[in-house]
């Protein structure tokens, strides 16, 4: 099984923060090879200037049935003697994805002067993205006071 990691930090212009959600990745199943795949860890953090007053930010990995509008990227394995990924991956989107409602994988808050960072080996454990063409899973985030940028990565396998 491969693994594989993406961020949001390389490709695209990363969107500044606000009170609704903002996408700062995006994988959905390819129409070919379409094949079920786990997020084993992720990464998340301010990656711009601290805000005068302290912050919070609020982060969310969902289920999407429709891509957003970003800037593709492409995930890179962690072994360079395996084969591309079938997910194909957006970054830092202008227009949000389709988030199924009510289904949150994983939610959390956090200061902005600090970062999160969550990893797995359990396969129970794994966050399952869909074997199923153009749906996938999202991680975004949002701040009532905070309005810079966020940085995120993900680690999946396939």
């Amino acid at each position: 099984m491969a693994s594989f990691h993406v961020d949001n930090g390389l490709t695209g212009t990363q969107q500044s923060m606000s009170t609704a959600y903002k996408t700062l990745l995006e994988g959905v199943a390819n129409t070919t090879g379409i094949t079920r795949w786990w997020l084993y860890g992720f990464n998340i953090g301010p990656s711009g200037l601290p805000s005068s007053t302290d912050c919070e930010l609020v982060w969310d990995i969902s289920r999407i049935s429709a891509s957003g509008t970003g800037t593709a990227a492409t995930a890179l394995p962690l072994d360079a003697a395996d084969a591309a990924s079938n997910i194909t991956w957006e970054t830092n989107n202008t227009i949000e994805p389709t988030v199924t409602a009510t289904s949150s994988l994983a939610y959390g808050a956090m200061n902005q002067r600090a970062t999160f960072s969550w990893q797995t080996n359990d396969q129970s454990q794994m966050l399952t993205g869909p074997a199923t063409n153009a749906n996938g899973l999202c991680i975004r985030a949002k701040s009532s006071t905070y309005t810079n940028t966020v940085g995120a990565t993900i680690y999946y396998r396939q």
